[in-house]
């Protein structure tokens, strides 16, 4: 799988919209875009989903633990170029985010470590077989008369197929 990429900037004009809150990020507003292959391009190039600062770090709060998210201000292109009140508060951002997944790893280990503790007890259906699968049934053991012998009905004709009924004539 490609490599996740992330890129700051200024939005140039009022037209891109967030991908998370599906509102449009306003021209001269900072937006982070995630870089990604363009799966609309024969020749493989990249393509940018932008997102409002805010929006992007609140998407990666319910990632997967797999999921490449911004964890250095180094992992952003074009951070360099942002007003000092955007890098701020996207090192902020970084640091929240941070300490949110490390104690959501906590809670995780604390919870496999308890789980362990448990003592494992069998389920009634996997102790003892059901009565099915331990004993044949009737129907499958013997079988019925009717597949065993040809019944009287199917040797002999019935009386009233062989001779004419006095009512159609």
């Amino acid at each position: 799988m490609a490599d996740v990429k992330y890129c700051a900037e200024y939005a140039k004009t009022g037209r891109s919209g967030c991908k998370k809150c599906k509102k449009t990020i306003e021209k001269g507003t900072c937006r982070i875009g995630k870089v990604t292959p363009n799966p609309f391009s024969d020749d493989g190039g990249d393509m940018k989903v932008w997102y409002h600062v805010g929006c992007m770090f609140e998407s990666f709060q319910r990632a997967r633990a797999a999921t490449k998210v911004i964890e250095t201000a180094a992992d952003v292109e074009g951070f360099a170029d942002l007003k000092d009140s955007e890098k701020d508060e996207i090192k902020e951002l970084i640091k929240e985010l941070e300490s949110k997944r490390s104690a959501s790893k906590d809670k995780g280990k604390q919870k496999a470590a308890k789980q362990k503790q448990l003592p494992v007890t069998p389920s009634k259906s996997s102790a003892t077989p059901s009565k099915s699968s331990a004993t044949p049934s009737k129907s499958s053991a013997t079988p019925s008369k009717s597949s065993a012998t040809p019944s009287k009905s199917s040797a002999t004709p019935s009386k009233s197929s062989a001779t004419p009924s006095k009512s159609s004539a």
